[in-house]
């Protein structure tokens, strides 16, 4: 009996969680929920009841709740049922489905874009309004859809890649804007929208995204794109961008993180390949001493290669060892080399794994709270934030 009590509890929990699942993806609110199946099915069913049941403040879950959800959301006894269930099947029939809809910068009105973009914009040396004539084929570099990739910034996924597609389009109204599907895990999925301009003096792009709400998606979230781009006009089939966004998790810290655009879709098979240059890298790699030597077991010609390249640069090993990149793409290409460049790159790759286990680069950067009371406590060491400092100042001014 008990564990028959505990098979319904598991089959209840998968139940409510794909049922979750659809109303998010299709923003449906609770409250348009529950008046669907008092219009469709004449049931009376209270906000208050549906969110102790997708809360799981109840032991059980009605049967005919399944069935009138099973027939108000189109979707079969059998699929609430799987715990595999995905709303659209795959990461690329979500992006197909968001396309045919308005994405939730086009239900703003244009008109009403348009003039707040000129506000901020006009006579300055931006790139925002796609009917200009002076910026005719310059949104056609970034315009059309990309893949992203980036690491997850759950400290409970360490190293774990999340994919997302974005589509970057003009409008006629004159403004260019992007739309972004993220799943997060397998079968959740987050979208956003937002607006993209770019700089003639920075070189660079900006795209500015708003979390969309609806559905049990009430997040109030906002992220924002940087990404180098020196040829306006010249179509680009991978970009590295830096993202600033808010952890994933309980505590939602401000980070700031490397993301990968690329118009093809990276195999699962590669992502342990592209893994290291979503780092948080600089020029110069950093391993602790004895953190790289299995790479004499797992790659020996590397490991030759890397023993002479530390016996002639010995003053780099001390104490731990900390080369440029670049010097070993130099050291490569010199006469006499063992390996070529895209073993050298390889070697890179294998090294700059080694630096993040040894704490020598980050998988992304958070602001927590330590880092701020541990600056406020210097601070009130040196005497700001007292009455006595601020007499002081006002003194001496």
């Amino acid at each position: 009996m008990k564990k028959l009590k505990e098979a319904d509890g598991v089959l209840c929990n998968i139940i409510i969680k794909n049922i979750w699942k659809i109303l998010d993806s299709r923003k449906i609110t609770q409250t348009l929920f529950c008046d669907l199946v008092q219009k469709e099915y004449g049931v009376y069913l209270t906000e208050e009841s549906l969110s102790r049941y997708i809360n799981r403040q109840t032991k059980s879950v009605p049967v005919r709740l399944i069935t009138i959800a099973s027939e108000v959301l189109g979707v079969s006894i059998m699929d609430l049922m799987d715990k595999n269930y995905s709303v659209f099947g795959s990461l690329e029939n979500l992006a197909k489905f968001r396309a045919q809809e308005k994405p939730e910068m086009q239900e703003i009105t244009a008109h009403t874009v348009k003039q707040f973009m000129d506000s901020l914009f006009y006579g300055q040396k931006y790139i925002y309004d796609t009917t200009a004539k002076e910026h005719k084929g310059t949104f056609s570099s970034i315009t059309g859809e990309w893949h992203l990739y980036f690491i997850s910034t759950r400290s409970a996924e360490p190293d774990n890649i999340l994919h997302g597609i974005m589509r970057i389009e003009t409008t006629e109204a004159g403004f260019c804007y992007s739309s972004v599907e993220l799943e997060t895990k397998k079968g959740f999925f987050k979208n956003y929208s937002g607006l993209v301009f770019g700089s003639t003096s920075t070189q660079s792009w900006y795209c500015f995204l708003k979390a969309d709400t609806g559905g049990s998606s009430d997040i109030a979230e906002f992220t924002s794109l940087i990404f180098n781009h020196i040829e306006f006009n010249k179509k680009n089939d991978c970009i590295l961008a830096l993202a600033l966004t808010s952890a994933a998790g309980k505590q939602r810290f401000p980070t700031t993180q490397r993301v990968l655009l690329t118009r093809n879709a990276i195999l699962e098979k590669d992502f342990e390949r592209i893994k290291t240059h979503l780092y948080m890298n600089s020029s110069t790699i950093t391993v602790a001493k004895g953190a790289y030597k299995d790479i004499e077991h797992k790659a020996p010609k590397l490991w030759d290669f890397l023993s002479n390249f530390v016996d002639t640069h010995s003053h780099l090993v001390v104490p731990v060892l900390s080369v440029r990149e670049n010097l070993l793409i130099e050291e490569c290409k010199s006469k006499g080399a063992i390996i070529n460049e895209s073993e050298v790159h390889e070697l890179i790759a294998m090294l700059r794994h080694r630096a993040k286990a040894g704490d020598y680069c980050d998988r992304y950067n958070k602001i927590n709270h330590n880092a701020e009371n541990n600056i406020y406590r210097l601070l009130v060491e040196l005497g700001y934030f007292t009455k006595d400092k601020e007499k002081k100042t006002a003194k001496e001014s």
